[in-house]
């Protein structure tokens, strides 16, 4: 039997079993690849439980789409990768439009559009597609239709009830970062705006200009003391905090993803190096104010 008449007999529950399998073997091939690149374990993917849903959704694509075109190998190699760049590239554009936060970045990546997508992870999902119908699926299928249909909606109805769980509780996070995302965002313009504010003031003096804004720096130096105890480890010193911002503790989803880590403490080092400028710009003695 071909995997065209295999899916013949796949029903919409059969595509969502099958999506959060293929999502549990995504997330153990993404959290050993990373794990193995840190040396120590990685727990990836936006839900705490072991899934990745963009496999899973890519995997139900590769499926349905990519399975009539198997007797032409070019074709599934190609296909493959338009389809899983653009399962990828808006799914990156929806995660950072929900929580207002860039969850993976290719900049530094050759031929990247938008920091979105890369050549070389096109590459990498033009061979994942050819893995995916000739070798996993054919096995896959073969499986899962030996498992009762009855056993197969139980084995559903179990993991969905988890996931919903799971998928709440990720939600929680991912906002919980975008407002911290938000906040940091909001304080580096606000930093950016008195430079600008002191720089219309170049006639003025410096004792006339810090007598204007002395409360007000010295008010930012305590927000971004703030910000960077909030995201410190509750392990960590606040005076270790202060020179070494970190992730939230309790937050996995920051400690996931490096690219929201980076982002932060670029934004904070940057909010820190314009009040050091201004400070100078009102005073040759870095501690005369503060």
């Amino acid at each position: 039997m071909t995997a065209i008449e295999m899916l013949k007999e796949f029903h919409f529950f059969d595509y969502v079993l099958t999506f959060f399998t293929l999502s549990f073997i995504g997330w153990v091939v993404e959290s050993a690849y990373c794990s193995l690149a840190k040396g120590k374990f990685v727990n990836r993917g936006f839900l705490t439980g072991p899934l990745c849903p963009i496999y899973g959704t890519g995997a139900v694509v590769f499926m349905v789409l990519l399975t009539p075109f198997s007797e032409r190998w070019y074709v599934v190699l190609l296909i493959g990768m338009v389809l899983a760049d653009t399962v990828e590239y808006i799914t990156s554009v929806l995660m950072e439009k929900l929580f207002h936060a860039r969850w993976w970045d290719y900049s530094d990546k050759f031929l990247n559009i938008n920091g979105r997508i890369c050549l070389r992870h096109t590459c990498y999902w033009g061979i994942a597609s050819l893995v995916y119908i000739y070798l996993f699926q054919p096995i896959y299928l073969k499986i899962y239709l030996q498992i009762p249909q009855k056993i197969r909606y139980i084995i559903l109805g179990v993991i969905f009830f988890f996931f919903i769980i799971d998928l709440i509780n990720a939600v929680k996070n991912a906002i919980d970062i975008r407002k911290f995302m938000n906040k940091l965002h909001a304080f580096s313009d606000s930093v950016a705006s008195m430079r600008d504010e002191i720089k219309e003031k170049l006639d003025e003096s410096k004792d006339t200009i810090g007598a204007k804004f002395t409360l007000r720096i010295a008010s930012l130096y305590r927000q971004l003391d703030e910000l960077r105890h909030s995201e410190a480890s509750d392990r960590t010193s606040a005076e270790e905090a202060k020179t070494s911002p970190k992730p939230p503790a309790k937050n996995r989803m920051y400690r996931a993803y490096e690219n929201i880590q980076s982002t932060a403490e670029r934004t904070m080092k940057y909010a820190e190096n314009i009040l050091s400028e201004i400070k100078k710009r009102i005073t040759d003695n870095d501690d005369e104010m503060f």
